[in-house]
This record gives C-alpha cells, structure tokens and sequence, in this order.
C-alpha cells in the first residue's frame, strides 16, 4: 500500500500542545508539496448520513449530513481530472429511515482500498451562533510522530484554499480522547491517542493517517453553505489542496499513463483474525452447513448443537462466517422453534420493533426521557402480535401425542430408545387429534414483565432486562428479553447515569456486561466506543 511519500518544503516548525491550539493566518501564505511515488489512493469520508443528521440549521433547511456528501461527491468529481490518483468514498448517501455506517466500518475501508489517507468531510456547529470559521484536527500523538507533521501540512493546504474563499481560519486542532482510545508504542508504553476515530483508529490499526475537515459552522456560516454552486465550491478547494500537496496534475489528452479506476461503491470493511479464530468460524460455518434444509425434530440435537457453537463465536469470528451460511443458520433454528412451539410472539409488520429468535431479544423500543418513564406495558404488547401456524401446530401436537403414549405404555418406566416401541396409528391420530384441539382452544396473552419476573402493570413501563412473555393458559411458551438502546441502567429512563456507565466502561473503570453491555451499542454494529456514547449524549439532549 501507498503512504505518504516525498520530500517536504517545510517552512515553519509548528507545535501542536495538549489543548487545541490553531495556526495563525500567516502561516498559509507558505507552500508546501509533496511529489507522490505511484498512484495516490484518496478515502473521501462523507461525515454522518442516513438516519444520523449531524449538525442542523433547521432555520436555514440546512443539514450537515446533506452538506458534508455533497462536498464529497464535488471533490470527488474534480481529484478525477488528475493523473495518477484513485479516489474511493465511504457512502454515497444512506437511507435517512434506517442504513447507517459505523465509525470502524469508515476506517476498516481505509484499509480494505489500500489508502494513502482517511479525509473526512464535516460542517461544524457550536452552543454560540456567532462561532464561525474552518478549522482542521490532525493527529496529537508521538505514536506516530511523523503524521503529525505531514497530516499538518496537509491541513495547511487546505486552510489556504478556505481563506482564499474568504472563510475565517481557526487553524489546524488537535483533540485527544477521554483515555478509551490509546496507542501502545513498541516498547510498551502507552500514551492517550486522538478522540475522533478517524485519525485515532486508522493510525492505531493500520498506520493510515487520517484528518478531519471541519468546512465551517453550520450557522455562523450558513451563507458559505446555502447554495449547491457553494458546496461544489469547498468541494474543489478540497480537492485542489489534495492535488496541491500530493503533486497531482491534471490529466492531459496526451496523458499516456494507465488510468486508474475510482468507484462510488462503498467497500467491505476486512475481517481481521487470528488463524485459531478463522479455522473455529470455519468449524461452526461446517456445522451449519450440515443441517438438514428440511427440519425436523431428529435435527433437534445439532441445530442446538450449531447454535451453540456460533453464538459462542467472537463478534469479529462471527464475521468470518458467509452472510447466507448465517441466514441458514437463522432460518433452521426459526423452523425448530416453530416444531416446539408453533405460536410464538412476533412484531407487528407496521412497526420498527424486531424480536430476535437466535438471541431471544426484542429490540427497537423508543425509551423517552425525563418526562415521561418510557414505553409503557400497554403501549408495548400492542405492537406485537402472536404468531399461529397450522402445520407446525399439527406437527407439534402428532410428536406430543406420541410422548403421551410412550410414557402410557412404559408406565414411567425409562428406556434408552422408546423409538422402538411399537404404536398403534389410531391411538396416535386419536391423542394428536385431542391435544391439537387444546391448542386451539387455548387462552393466550402477552404480559411484560420486570427481572424478577413478576408482571408490569399497564401503565408500568418498560426498561432494559425485563421480558415479554406469551403465556398459553397461565404457561409461558414464548419470552424475549427487553434491549432499549441506551438504558443501561435498566430503569427504563435514558438519561446522565446511562452516560456515565458508557464513560467508565470506555475507560475501563468498570466494564458493562449482558443487557447492559447490549444496550450500549447505540447503533448496533457489534462495537462499543466513542461513537455510541456520542449518539447516546445527543438522544439526551434531544429528551430535555
């Protein structure tokens, strides 16, 4: 893979302090180039997106997610009039109802495209809507001292470009995080490492440097930022300061060099793991691959047995394993479930509630803060529905019948193999017949309950490790566990104390684990880190 390469004209020496600390406007009157050796590989990282907005003007109709792709798209557009350049994005725009990309996701594609360096593209906000200006964080640490200067003097490219835009120039920043994120030098010394993962974790795990742009303040400069002609403007700015300080130039008809592809399609992020951990993902992956496609309950044993063994995989071996292979996997333990049980509890199709059969979870419920206790038992179980299914139920009753006289005629009595008994066809349709009809003459509810198991009144509310039960004639035949993204607590509120739990868990103070720990991964991407304490952060604000 690229990295940064060439000689530097340096003409200023610039320390970078523990606080944020910004370059002074005489400073971008200096240049500075780098000539690349070989194609120089760009990620453009379009902040925010789908159903994460970022910073809004709601006055202007301004809306940072929006600004930041568009930026993006328009500095893509014009690196690909250069020579030797190849530029990749993140996203080219998620779905705003539910598609998100995960902060490790955007710096695992550094890697996967084999990027010179991570860009990300932001507009920035502030409680004063006077603040404005550009501004730009490199990395603070030692770790890897020399992106500090060269990720610095890549940021004053950029500055240079805004000021002749005649934007307000706050400088060049640095911001270290809380301690969660660290660096661990070859002698095994440790020191804080950067707060935004896109510089942190793309030095830390795969020594790609990377920067963040902050364009400017989504109010304070909302006429910089209100028309399209703007954005494409800062879009070529960007791109320009790329080209600058790469040594890029534009293509020519005459350019005889192999033309490097680009593409808008985000990719894959890698799996990263040990041999040990890919020949045990490899095992299940076998396991489930072994399963009859036909269920029935002489696969009872090793559909468990499968089941077992990938639910006691690692996140990262669980991604080892092909998507289909893991959809199989699903869908035959879903089958079995059904041959035991065939009514189970399920969410209405309407709502944005999903009961998780592998993990017996129901996730998806909106906690309200403050003033309100949250989702109510009443408000709950009306969203959700039982399921009914005929064939299952016959199924389950011809195998109960069975059971039923086996345990007749052995009158208690326990043999190795009661396969080998004998019975009598009109008996067992007879028995089947009968428990079949207690099935559908049964009495079913759904009531909420808490962690003791005890039931939650109607206008009780429901929290984070309480349970939704089916009961069929006062008998539970169906449970899943209650996960509020955000209530960590698991008193049904999302409030400071679930920000502190989060805080001291990212600081290794004092680890979240079950519910708690599943309820802190605020987009559910399998990670728990700054990202998810920061959404967490702004959906308590948004409940004040």
């Amino acid at each position: 893979m690229n990295r940064m390469k060439g000689k530097l004209k340096v003409w200023l020496v610039v320390t970078l302090c523990l606080a944020l600390v910004a370059f002074s406007l005489p400073i971008l009157t200096a240049t500075f180039n780098a000539e690349a050796e070989g194609p120089v590989v760009i990620l453009l990282d379009p902040g925010h997106g789908g159903p994460d907005f970022g910073a809004i003007n709601k006055a202007a109709g301004l809306y940072e997610s929006e600004i930041n792709l568009a930026i993006a798209k328009a500095c893509k557009e014009e690196l690909e009039r250069y020579a030797n350049v190849q530029v990749f994005m993140t996203h080219t725009g998620l779905s705003h109802e539910r598609e998100k990309l995960s902060l490790s996701s955007r710096v695992n594609m550094a890697y996967s495209v084999g990027a010179d360096i991570l860009i990300s593209l932001h507009t920035n906000a502030s409680t004063s809507n006077s603040a404005n200006g550009s501004e730009i964080y490199v990395s603070k640490s030692t770790y890897k001292s020399e992106y500090n200067q060269k990720s610095t003097d890549l940021a004053i490219c950029f500055l240079r470009r805004f000021k002749d835009m005649g934007m307000n120039i706050r400088g060049v920043k640095t911001r270290l995080s809380n301690g969660s994120r660290q660096y661990v030098h070859s002698d095994g010394t440790r020191e804080v490492g950067d707060y935004y993962a896109v510089i942190g974790d793309t030095i830390r795990k795969y020594a790609i440097p990377g920067i963040l742009v902050e364009h400017g303040f989504i109010v304070g400069d909302a006429n910089h930022l209100n028309t399209p002609e703007k954005l494409k403007a800062f879009g070529i700015a960007d791109a320009t300061a790329i080209a600058e300080y790469y040594g890029l130039r534009l293509r020519s008809e005459s350019d005889t060099e192999e033309e490097v592809s680009s593409s808008d399609e985000p990719v894959e992020p890698p799996v990263i793991v040990t041999d040990s951990q890919r020949e045990e993902a490899v095992s299940v992956s076998e396991m489930i691959l072994a399963l009859p496609a036909e269920v029935d309950f002489s696969a009872e044993e090793k559909i468990v047995a499968a089941r077992a063994a990938y639910e006691g995989l690692t996140y990262d071996e669980k991604r080892v394993i092909e998507s289909d292979v893991t959809e199989q996997l699903y869908h035959t333990v879903i089958q079995l479930e059904y041959l035991r049980n065939p009514v189970r509890l399920s969410a209405d199709d309407n709502e944005d509630i999903f009961i998780n059969r592998i993990n017996s979870t129901l996730t998806g419920i909106d906690a309200l803060s403050f003033d309100s206790k949250g989702t109510t038992a009443d408000t709950l179980i009306s969203l959700l529905s039982v399921h009914f299914d005929e064939q299952s139920i016959s199924e389950n009753a011809v195998k109960q019948a069975r059971q039923r006289l086996t345990d007749a005629i052995l009158g208690g009595m326990e043999f190795e193999n009661t396969e080998s008994i004998s019975l009598d066809e009109d008996e067992v349709a007879a028995l089947a017949a009968e428990i079949e009809n207690e099935i559908r003459n049964s009495t079913y509810k759904i009531v909420l309950t808490d962690r003791d198991s005890k039931p939650v009144k109607g206008s009780g509310f429901a929290a984070t490790g309480y349970a939704v039960q089916l009961l069929c004639n006062d008998e539970v035949i169906d449970s899943a566990t209650i996960i509020i993204f955000g209530d960590l607590s698991g008193d049904g509120i999302i409030d400071s104390l679930d920000e502190l739990m989060i805080d001291r868990h990212l600081q290794g103070v004092e680890s979240l684990d079950g519910v708690a720990l599943q309820a802190a991964d605020m987009n559910n991407d399998g990670y728990i880190n700054l990202l998810d304490e920061d959404i967490l952060s702004r959906k308590i604000v948004a409940g004040k």
